[in-house]
This record gives C-alpha cells, sequence and structure tokens, in this order.
C-alpha cells in the first residue's frame, strides 16, 4: 500500500520528470583546451592547426576586435628571420579577427598586429569573412596567436589557422663526383654532397672587384605615377662574373612604397620588394648609401620593424629581398653571366603621399675565379675484389663513397670483399663465427644475397665468397 502511495505521489512524479529531461537535455559542450593566453597551444610552421571556438569565452582582446568575445590561444615559434603568413582563410566562413601578441595577455598592450576580414578578394568591401596576416619576426622567438569572433554577438565555430615561414635559403652545393648545383642545405646532405653555405654560388668570386658609377646624380622617383626611375649603364668590359654588389644612395619617406630591382640581360635581381602596407616596417624611412651583397648579415627588413613609424633604416649592408623578405642572392641570380652590355636599376613608388630622390647608384662588379668550386673526391673503387682510391667519374667498378678508404691490406681490401664480415684484418675464422652469430640474431646485417629474407641461402653465399678468398 505505501509503495502503491509513492507511486502516484505527485511529488515523486515530478522529480521523476525533472530527471528525464535532465538526460535528454544536450550537454554543454566543454571548452576548448586553448580557451585562454596561458594555455595556448602551439601552432606548427609550414602545417596547418585545427581548432574551434564553440563554446569558448573572451581572455583577450586586439584592436581589430568590435568587443570582447570568444577566443582561442596558439604559440609560434619561429626558425628563421622572415616574413610569416597567418591565414584563416580556408576556415568555416565566420567573422574572425586574427592577431599576433609578443606574451601574455594577449590584448592591445602586447599586439603586434591584428587582422579582420583580410581573407576577402582584391578590390572587395565585404566583411564578416576569415582574417589573416602577415609580419616579419625574428628567429627562434615565441609568439602568440589569437584567433577570436569580430564581437560577443559575432556567430563562431571551427578554424583552420594555417602558418607559412620564410623559404629555406639555397646555396651551392658539391656533388661527390664534383658537380655542382643550387639547393637547400638538407637536400645537398641528402645527396652526401659539401654544402657551401647560404647564398653561394656555383661560381668562386677572383676578388679583384671593379666599380662602374652612374655619372647621374640627384634623379626624382615619381611618385605613384604610373611611372618608374630606370637608369642603366652599359659596361664594356667583359669577363666572367664572381659577385655583384649594388650601391644605392637616396632618399624616401616610406619604404612601403618601394619596388627596386636590377636587370642584366635576361636576368633580373629584386632588391627591395614592398612586402605589406604598415605590416612590416613600411612606414620605416630611408637616407643615406645602401650596399645590397650577399655578404651583409641580414634583409633590410631586419632594420624596418614593425611598427616603424617613421624609424630609420640605418645606412649600411643589406642582402636584398623578395615580396616575403626572402633572401635574394645577387650571385646566384648572375653566376655564369659576362659583366658586359646593360645594367639597369629600375626603382617604383607604387604608392602616394612620400616622395624620394635617388641621389647616386654604382655596381662593383667581381670577376669569377678560375679555380672552379668543386672537386671529384676520392673514396674506394671496387673492381671485382680489388680495390684502388678513385673518384667517381674515374671509377670504372663501384664507387663505395667519398671518403672511403681500401684496406691496408691490397690483397684482401675490406671495401670491396663482403665476406670481411666484421671488416678487422682479412678473411680469417671469426669472420665466420661472426655472420652466423648476426645470422642466429635475425639481423638484417645477414642478408648477404640482398634478398630482402634473413635464410639458409645467406649462410651458403656467405661460405662460398669466404672459401674464394672473397
Amino acid at each position: 500500500m505505501r509503495r502503491d502511495r509513492a507511486h502516484h505521489d505527485p511529488r515523486c512524479a515530478a522529480a521523476l520528470l525533472a530527471a528525464a529531461l535532465a538526460l535528454c537535455a544536450p550537454r554543454a559542450l566543454a571548452q576548448p583546451a586553448n580557451n585562454t593566453c596561458a594555455s595556448a597551444i602551439p601552432a606548427p610552421i609550414a602545417a596547418t592547426t585545427p581548432g574551434t571556438l564553440l563554446s569558448a569565452t573572451p581572455d583577450g582582446d586586439s584592436t581589430c576586435s568590435g568587443s570582447p568575445a570568444p577566443d582561442a590561444f596558439h604559440t609560434l615559434t619561429t626558425t628563421a628571420p622572415g616574413v610569416y603568413l597567418l591565414s584563416l582563410c580556408t576556415s568555416e566562413p565566420f567573422d574572425s579577427v586574427l592577431s599576433l601578441h609578443s606574451a601574455c595577455p594577449a590584448d592591445a598592450t602586447t599586439e603586434i598586429l591584428c587582422d579582420d576580414d583580410g581573407c576577402r578578394a582584391p578590390g572587395s568591401n565585404d566583411v564578416g569573412i576569415p582574417s589573416t596576416l602577415k609580419a616579419y619576426l625574428a628567429a627562434q622567438t615565441t609568439y602568440i596567436i589569437r584567433v577570436a569572433a569580430f564581437d560577443a554577438a559575432s556567430p563562431a565555430g571551427p578554424y583552420a589557422l594555417s602558418i607559412t615561414g620564410p623559404a629555406a635559403p639555397l646555396g651551392a652545393c658539391c656533388n661527390p663526383s664534383g658537380s655542382c648545383a643550387v639547393t637547400t642545405q638538407p637536400d645537398c646532405l641528402a645527396a652526401s654532397g659539401a654544402y657551401a653555405g647560404d647564398l653561394s654560388a656555383c661560381t668562386l668570386a677572383a676578388q679583384t672587384p671593379q666599380s662602374f658609377p652612374d655619372s647621374a646624380t640627384e634623379l626624382p622617383i615619381p611618385d605613384n605615377t604610373g611611372a618608374s626611375l630606370d637608369r642603366t649603364l652599359t659596361i664594356a668590359d667583359d669577363f666572367p662574373l664572381g659577385d655583384v654588389r649594388l650601391t644605392i644612395d637616396l632618399t624616401h619617406g616610406f619604404i612601403g612604397d618601394l619596388m627596386i630591382t636590377l636587370a642584366h640581360g635576361p636576368r633580373t635581381a629584386t632588391i627591395i620588394h614592398r612586402v605589406g602596407l604598415g605590416t612590416l616596417g613600411s612606414d620605416a624611412t630611408l637616407h643615406g648609401a645602401f650596399t645590397f651583397t650577399d655578404t651583409a648579415p641580414a634583409t633590410i627588413w631586419a632594420e624596418a620593424p614593425t611598427p616603424a613609424s617613421g624609424h630609420p633604416v640605418p645606412p649600411g649592408a643589406y642582402v636584398c629581398s623578395d615580396t616575403l623578405a626572402n633572401p635574394v642572392s645577387l650571385r646566384q641570380t648572375f653566376a655564369g653571366d659576362t659583366s658586359s652590355g646593360d645594367w639597369t636599376l629600375h626603382i617604383m613608388d607604387a604608392s602616394t603621399g612620400y616622395s624620394g630622390v635617388l641621389h647616386s647608384w654604382s655596381l662593383t662588379l667581381d670577376h669569377a675565379s678560375p679555380t672552379p668550386r668543386c672537386t671529384p673526391q676520392l673514396g674506394a673503387c671496387c673492381t671485382a675484389a680489388r680495390c684502388t682510391q678513385s673518384t667517381l667519374p674515374a671509377c670504372a667498378g663501384t664507387f663505395q663513397g667519398p671518403n672511403t678508404a681500401c684496406s691496408p691490406d691490397p690483397a684482401n681490401p675490406t671495401t670491396c670483399c663482403p665476406a670481411n664480415f666484421n671488416s678487422a684484418g682479412g678473411l680469417d675464422v671469426q669472420d665466420i663465427f661472426d655472420f652466423l652469430n648476426t645470422w642466429l640474431a635475425a639481423n638484417l646485417a645477414a642478408d648477404f644475397n640482398h634478398s630482402g629474407t634473413i635464410d639458409v641461402p645467406d649462410i651458403f653465399d656467405f661460405l662460398n665468397a669466404w672459401l674464394a678468398g672473397c
């Protein structure tokens, strides 16, 4: 009877209904793990990192934001100095804000750059779309990235943050054959080559430079008229080029306006290329002599930091750079060419508001050295069981690689005798024991016939070679 009353008790029924509704109600999503600046998650370079603002709460702010809004955070640790591109352009299309900060808290006090709606098409005035930004950043430095909705009223969802860093520098690579190619250091080492250094070329300089100045002086640079200032030096001296150096003495109030190139025949090197209005020290000023050479320590953007606010770039020596501030090598651009003919300096001012003057300019050209950059490397050459020191081009047998050597015993060369299993002295019984121990351990080194498996034929093939004296 008591159980029956409880079953019909309205208070009990209400409690049961409330419990059922609680079970059926959708559960609230947990906040993202990187919802605070202090819990920022690393975002790797040359990759896309997924994330979400669903259930995120405000923790930071930026000057591009409308009001405090849901946000999430990542860290970016740079490798080389240069331009880094941060993009949400492939994310779900919600009104996002992207900002870069020097440290936590990620707000206006630590802000380096921010963007709202940067993913829109050129010439478009669309709003409410994803964001992107680029910045010249120092090497080996950790920054904070804030991904946020525009304001508290903006819908937000998943995002995909992609980061692109500076291009790998190139240099001369000497292959074991003695040939030379310009490539990256990792690719060179993977090919067993010797890397000569970043910005090196396959041609060596003779250290006999000649200078060629332009006679004209005090030339105005057209201010965003569609015209450019072009000056051509015609050089009669004809010699193979080993190095190129350009010196420009100019005054300009806004480096972000300028695009400068040097052309010789079909080859053109970028000297300076505007890399983004207001995002890369674009408002730094130039006044003085600037020498562009491969031997300088850095590009000019290292001295035109963000924000610049009229900061003058110190006159001196700089490496040329492209539109993403990647180094441009003059010696690599003109390697293999000769000095004679027309050399044209092209200066374009692509934005109104600041004018400039080219006071003077000159070229310094160095002769190419008759000494080749690369020579074939010596190594062991196996012709049957006979071993000789040779180079790859001269080896009539199998070249064992650069810097390999034959054994001291020419009658039983270690390099060319696979039956000398332990590579110690000549053939002896110890080689048999060592081979059998390796075979019993199922070590791939005992795959004597290179069949891909360790089996009994490996033993017979080894013993045949050992009995044959090799």
